[in-house]
Protein backbone atom coordinates (compact mmCIF):
# COMPACT_ATOMS: atom_id res chain seq x y z
CA UNK A 1 0.00 0.00 0.00
CA UNK A 2 1.36 3.24 -1.41
CA UNK A 3 1.59 5.96 1.95
CA UNK A 4 0.04 9.10 1.07
CA UNK A 5 0.71 10.95 4.12
CA UNK A 6 2.35 14.44 4.13
CA UNK A 7 3.92 14.69 6.90
CA UNK A 8 5.20 12.41 9.53
CA UNK A 9 3.08 11.18 11.96
CA UNK A 10 3.83 10.93 15.70
CA UNK A 11 1.84 9.04 18.54
CA UNK A 12 0.98 11.78 20.54
CA UNK A 13 -2.64 10.76 22.71
CA UNK A 14 -5.58 12.87 23.03
CA UNK A 15 -8.90 13.40 23.37
CA UNK A 16 -11.26 14.21 20.28
CA UNK A 17 -14.82 15.00 19.98
CA UNK A 18 -16.43 14.97 16.49
CA UNK A 19 -20.03 15.41 14.66
CA UNK A 20 -20.82 15.40 11.07
CA UNK A 21 -20.87 18.10 9.48
CA UNK A 22 -21.81 19.63 5.70
CA UNK A 23 -23.56 17.52 2.94
CA UNK A 24 -23.55 14.17 4.99
CA UNK A 25 -27.47 14.15 4.67
CA UNK A 26 -28.40 11.37 7.46
CA UNK A 27 -25.49 11.92 9.73
CA UNK A 28 -25.17 15.65 10.33
CA UNK A 29 -26.70 16.37 13.88
CA UNK A 30 -26.93 12.25 14.91
CA UNK A 31 -24.67 12.82 17.76
CA UNK A 32 -21.40 13.78 18.61
CA UNK A 33 -18.83 11.09 18.87
CA UNK A 34 -15.80 10.90 21.45
CA UNK A 35 -12.77 9.01 20.70
CA UNK A 36 -8.94 9.23 20.71
CA UNK A 37 -5.97 10.22 18.79
CA UNK A 38 -4.07 7.37 18.01
CA UNK A 39 -1.40 9.32 16.15
CA UNK A 40 -0.92 12.87 13.98
CA UNK A 41 0.26 14.82 11.73
CA UNK A 42 0.66 18.63 10.49
CA UNK A 43 -1.50 17.15 7.71
CA UNK A 44 -3.67 14.60 9.65
CA UNK A 45 -5.13 12.50 12.39
CA UNK A 46 -5.88 8.65 12.78
CA UNK A 47 -8.82 8.93 15.32
CA UNK A 48 -10.03 5.54 17.51
CA UNK A 49 -13.54 5.61 17.97
CA UNK A 50 -15.94 2.69 19.71
CA UNK A 51 -19.72 3.27 18.40
CA UNK A 52 -21.37 1.17 21.02
CA UNK A 53 -24.52 1.50 19.32
CA UNK A 54 -24.40 0.74 16.04
CA UNK A 55 -25.07 4.50 14.38
CA UNK A 56 -21.93 4.16 12.22
CA UNK A 57 -21.39 1.98 9.30
CA UNK A 58 -17.62 2.28 8.51
CA UNK A 59 -17.49 1.48 5.02
CA UNK A 60 -20.05 4.23 4.41
CA UNK A 61 -17.88 7.41 6.56
CA UNK A 62 -14.99 7.44 3.91
CA UNK A 63 -15.53 11.52 2.22
CA UNK A 64 -17.25 12.56 4.80
CA UNK A 65 -16.77 15.50 6.35
CA UNK A 66 -16.41 16.33 10.21
CA UNK A 67 -16.00 18.80 12.80
CA UNK A 68 -13.54 18.27 15.28
CA UNK A 69 -12.14 19.28 18.68
CA UNK A 70 -9.07 18.78 20.02
CA UNK A 71 -8.20 20.15 23.05
CA UNK A 72 -4.22 20.74 24.10
CA UNK A 73 -4.46 21.44 28.16
CA UNK A 74 -0.90 22.09 28.77
CA UNK A 75 -1.27 24.86 25.84
CA UNK A 76 -4.61 26.21 27.34
CA UNK A 77 -6.05 26.03 23.08
CA UNK A 78 -8.76 23.98 21.69
CA UNK A 79 -7.79 23.58 18.65
CA UNK A 80 -11.77 23.36 16.11
CA UNK A 81 -11.89 23.00 12.93
CA UNK A 82 -13.23 20.41 9.73
CA UNK A 83 -11.54 17.56 8.58
CA UNK A 84 -12.12 14.71 5.42
CA UNK A 85 -12.47 11.36 6.26
CA UNK A 86 -9.70 9.23 4.06
CA UNK A 87 -9.94 5.96 5.44
CA UNK A 88 -11.91 3.54 7.74
CA UNK A 89 -10.21 0.57 9.59
CA UNK A 90 -12.44 -1.36 11.90
CA UNK A 91 -15.06 -4.03 13.26
CA UNK A 92 -18.97 -4.04 11.91
CA UNK A 93 -19.53 -7.40 13.23
CA UNK A 94 -20.60 -6.88 16.77
CA UNK A 95 -22.37 -4.05 18.35
CA UNK A 96 -19.55 -2.39 19.99
CA UNK A 97 -17.77 -0.83 16.91
CA UNK A 98 -14.71 -0.06 17.06
CA UNK A 99 -13.12 2.25 14.11
CA UNK A 100 -10.05 4.01 13.07
CA UNK A 101 -10.63 6.84 11.11
CA UNK A 102 -7.80 8.52 9.13
CA UNK A 103 -8.56 12.29 8.98
CA UNK A 104 -6.89 14.66 6.55
CA UNK A 105 -7.59 18.20 8.28
CA UNK A 106 -9.18 20.59 6.32
CA UNK A 107 -8.46 24.64 6.39
CA UNK A 108 -6.35 25.20 9.52
CA UNK A 109 -5.98 28.24 10.75
CA UNK A 110 -2.00 29.40 11.14
CA UNK A 111 -2.77 29.50 14.82
CA UNK A 112 -3.67 25.83 14.99
CA UNK A 113 -0.75 24.47 13.08
CA UNK A 114 1.49 26.58 15.55
CA UNK A 115 -0.16 24.92 18.30
CA UNK A 116 -0.35 21.64 16.74
CA UNK A 117 3.57 21.92 15.77
CA UNK A 118 3.98 23.14 19.82
CA UNK A 119 1.91 20.10 20.75
CA UNK A 120 4.13 17.25 18.02
CA UNK A 121 7.43 18.78 19.75
CA UNK A 122 6.39 18.47 23.29
CA UNK A 123 7.07 15.78 25.68
CA UNK A 124 3.45 15.87 26.81
CA UNK A 125 0.85 13.14 25.35
CA UNK A 126 0.18 10.44 27.27
CA UNK A 127 0.43 12.65 30.58
CA UNK A 128 -2.30 14.98 28.55
CA UNK A 129 -4.46 11.82 27.90
CA UNK A 130 -4.44 10.81 31.11
CA UNK A 131 -5.95 14.02 32.41
CA UNK A 132 -8.56 14.38 29.53
CA UNK A 133 -9.75 11.03 31.10
CA UNK A 134 -9.96 12.04 34.41
CA UNK A 135 -11.44 15.24 33.46
CA UNK A 136 -13.95 13.30 32.01
CA UNK A 137 -15.16 10.73 35.11
CA UNK A 138 -14.74 13.73 37.88
CA UNK A 139 -17.47 16.33 35.89
CA UNK A 140 -20.19 16.57 38.24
Amino acid sequence: MEDKRQSPRKNKPLSVAFSFFGANEALVGLKEFSGFVEDISLSGVRIQIVDPYGFLYGKELSGKIIKFSMPFPHLDYNLVSTGIIQWVRGDNKNLNQTFSLGVQFHNLSTTDCQYLESYMSSNYGDHNLLWDLWNQEVKP
